[in-house]
């Protein structure tokens, strides 16, 4: 089932502009122009974010979050990243990637996790 959210703001099907979220979000491509503005608009929300950063990209910078360094085809080092960090939210924003991402992570719904998507339209897939 996917729900979709309006494609103005990141999130407001879970809460009210400006009101606080809990939970821990997984952003894939944060280093990009796109993915550095959702993650500094979750942060401001209060969600824990760990970011995803691809190869060379610089480390997160005080009051960006957390990142990593992680391709996304090693599966082997993805898997253990996510079921370490059990995040409430993987926003993938590389959506040429989206199906296998989806994919490959599919035991977040296990805990309830969901993935959300940006392109063409905001969405979360539940």
């Amino acid at each position: 089932m996917r729900s979709e959210l309006p494609s103005n703001a990141a999130g407001e099907d879970q809460a009210p502009a400006g009101k606080p979220m809990a939970g821990k979000a997984l952003v894939t491509g944060a280093s990009g122009f796109i993915g550095s503005r959702l993650r500094d608009a979750l942060l401001a929300r209060g969600l824990d974010v760990l970011s995803i950063r691809r190869k060379g990209s610089a480390p997160a910078k005080a009051g960006q979050g957390r990142s990593v360094e992680c391709a996304y085809d090693d599966v082997a080092a993805l898997t253990r990243l996510v079921e370490t960090e059990k995040p409430d939210y993987v926003l993938i924003l590389p959506w040429n990637l989206r199906d296998e991402i989806v994919g490959q992570l599919a035991y977040v719904r296990e805990w309830g996790g969901r993935f959300v998507t940006a392109v063409p339209a905001l969405q979360v897939h539940e």
